[in-house]
């Protein structure tokens, strides 16, 4: 019964596609009908669409961004989810998407600010308490990793392997610069290890520095060719930063 529904909905968003031109919910719902089957690469072909035709469509750019993170490409899912806040910041469910997100990227202060704002929508505050509360208490787990660490980096300070436990710390609170700082010390005394750089790249993406978070991810994989997480993310920063002869051979590699 459910696979004739889908059938019907995709006969009908691909009708109204074919008599309608720029019919951006045509292109949304056989978009949804697409992620429901799993097609995830047409399920996003479709919503992109949808959002250049439709850009008040909130729900295309929400739905694109949870098909993106399915896929892992978890730089393209946050700019999808975050694209909604411009004009409608009480999407709560958008931000629950958005938190998850964060939570995969091991960016739980961040999540947590999501979580504070949809515990202020009644609805969201019944549905999702338990989560936020969970997510508490991992962070102040972290709070304690991170005076643990920081104490026991006072009597071995060219210790690499606390630098970069204390980096990935202060990372998962938020505190992007500490951590940067800890990953790059980290990186300088242990000097063939790829984790620090890795780690570098994700910070100075975050912060916008394009460039240079693409040579860290370069600086991974020539220590580490087999780290997966890094080559996909060098991929998809080489096409944000449109160096397409990198990308295209980066293309032929990413399994």
């Amino acid at each position: 019964e459910q696979v004739l529904t889908w059938r019907n909905s995709e006969a009908m968003y691909s009708r109204g596609i074919e008599v309608t031109k720029e019919n951006g919910r045509a292109h949304a719902g056989l978009g949804y009908v697409r992620q429901q089957a799993g097609q995830l690469d047409e399920a996003i072909r479709h919503y992109q669409i949808a959002m250049a035709y439709s850009p008040e469509h909130a729900l295309s750019s929400t739905r694109l961004g949870i098909a993106l993170s399915t896929k892992e490409e978890w730089f393209d899912a946050e700019k999808a989810l975050k694209s909604n806040f411009v004009e409608r910041p009480e999407l709560f469910r958008t931000r629950i998407a958005l938190a998850r997100v964060l939570i995969q990227q091991k960016r739980l202060f961040e999540a947590a600010e999501q979580y504070s704002m949809v515990l202020n929508h009644p609805v969201g505050k019944k549905l999702y308490e338990a989560e936020a509360r969970r997510l508490a208490r991992q962070i102040k787990s972290i709070d304690a990793s991170i005076s643990q660490v920081s104490q026991l980096l006072q009597a071995d300070p060219n210790n690499g392997q606390l630098r970069l436990q204390l980096a990935r710390a202060l990372y998962e609170r938020g505190f992007f610069r500490e951590a940067e700082r800890e990953a790059r010390i980290a990186a300088s005394l242990e000097r063939q290890w790829a984790d620090p750089h890795s780690l570098l790249a994700l910070i100075l993406q975050l912060q916008g520095d394009y460039s240079n978070a693409a040579a860290e991810y370069q600086q991974t994989l020539e220590l580490s060719p087999g780290a997966d997480s890094a080559r996909l993310g060098l991929h998809d920063l080489l096409e944000f930063l449109g160096r397409h002869p990198e990308f295209e051979l980066e293309t032929g590699k990413v399994r």
